[in-house]
């Protein structure tokens, strides 16, 4: 599993900054959860409000740093089946392709800036992100689940990647745009099945069958 986190927080009623990733961290672990490797992501270069103030002012007292890194801690769980384990250790993506979108990033630092432009939320991630993460942690035919959906962009480049996807998203006002995305590229578009809670919709990605499934519950879509 993933789990991306800046590296603080702060608390404004204590008026105190927490290491977040370390409280993350611990909190996996207590889950059972096993710490595996930690990336770190340049998500953004140039001066933010916390540099901006030490310019201005020259002074020490007032040191800051801009915060354009965050943390994608990975973590495993669960027992793993000898005979599947097997057999998917017998993939191997081709050279070129393995050249381009794997070897850039066998490394604790990943360099992939956000284009605020396109981001649908103010913690949205960019999708070469996914892509990357999808391509290093996944095999093509496996499922991929986010539980913080936002607009879907896990479930949009999993589906360019031939991975299946499952998003949750608490806001049913995003419902449209996650369909959107998913759906974007998509030929051959059918509404199979819809009610007030439910929508089932086929269609075609690159001659392959997609299969798009939508359920809203009291919660959560």
């Amino acid at each position: 599993m993933a789990v991306n986190v800046s590296p603080t927080t702060i608390d404004k009623r204590m008026k105190k900054r927490y290491a977040l990733s370390s409280h993350i961290t611990r909190i996996l672990e207590e889950a059972g959860f096993k710490y595996y490797e930690k990336i770190y992501w340049v998500k953004q270069s140039g001066i933010g409000k916390g540099a901006s103030n030490s310019i201005k002012s020259k002074n020490p007292l007032y040191f800051g740093v801009n915060q354009h890194v965050e943390e994608i801690i990975l973590v495993t769980k669960g027992k793993i089946n000898a005979e599947e384990l097997k057999e998917k250790l017998k993939y191997k993506y081709k050279t070129s392709f393995f050249e381009k979108h794997i070897r850039p990033y066998l490394s604790s630092v990943w360099t992939i800036y956000v284009n605020p432009r396109y981001r649908y939320h103010q913690f949205a991630f960019p999708p070469k992100l996914v892509e990357v993460a999808l391509n290093c942690f996944t095999l093509p035919g496996e499922t991929v689940l986010d539980c913080f959906a936002g607009g879907g962009t896990t479930g949009a480049v999993a589906k360019t990647l031939f991975r299946n996807s499952i998003l949750i998203e608490r806001k049913k006002e995003n419902i449209s745009i996650i369909r959107e995305n998913i759906l974007k590229g998509c030929n051959n578009i059918q509404t199979i099945k819809q009610t007030d809670i439910t929508r089932e919709i086929k269609a075609t990605y690159k001659e392959v069958e997609v299969e798009y499934h939508e359920e809203i519950t009291d919660s959560s879509v």
